[in-house]
């Protein structure tokens, strides 16, 4: 794990990145941790939590009372320093109306998450990103339709 290859101006690589924290942050300290300008990054069977008033840069509780615990299916992310944009799956466990059509990139990973990615460093490569639909920083992770997803894995 951990180790890249070249793939088109950017490196493949895999990572674990940090559970507890909002899907953000953690992905923010993943591409300062590698050395990446942007990454787009692949991940899916991720447990997410929804506290409710917990600021993002609180701990989590140890004994949590409240809010709703759910599964991120699967998500494709663009990421840069300055945010991130996508779409994916995601559900919370209990509901029977699906999801809204927008994930917070707020939400925490209730557990430590694998990914997969390719990453770009700054510079020339960095400013021609061959990202996918969303522009990274626009903050916003959308509901994606099964066929899209599946389409590209």
């Amino acid at each position: 794990m951990g180790s890249a290859q070249s793939v088109g101006g950017g490196e493949a690589f895999d990572d674990i990145i940090d559970g507890y924290f909002p899907l953000q942050v953690s992905l923010t300290q993943m591409l300062a941790r590698k050395g990446f300008y942007a990454a787009h990054v692949t991940l899916s069977h991720a447990p997410i939590m929804d506290i409710p008033d917990l600021p993002p840069n609180a701990p989590v509780p140890l004994n949590i009372r409240s809010g709703r615990a759910g599964l991120i299916i699967y998500m494709s992310l663009d990421v840069t320093l300055d945010g991130l944009s996508g779409s994916g799956r995601w559900r919370w466990l209990g509901e029977s109306n699906p999801p809204g059509p927008e994930f917070d990139p707020l939400t925490r990973l209730a557990e430590p998450a694998f990914l997969i990615g390719t990453g770009y460093r700054a510079g020339a490569a960095a400013n021609a990103l061959p990202l996918g639909k969303g522009h990274p920083g626009n903050g916003v992770i959308s509901f994606a339709d099964a066929t899209e997803i599946y389409s590209t894995l």
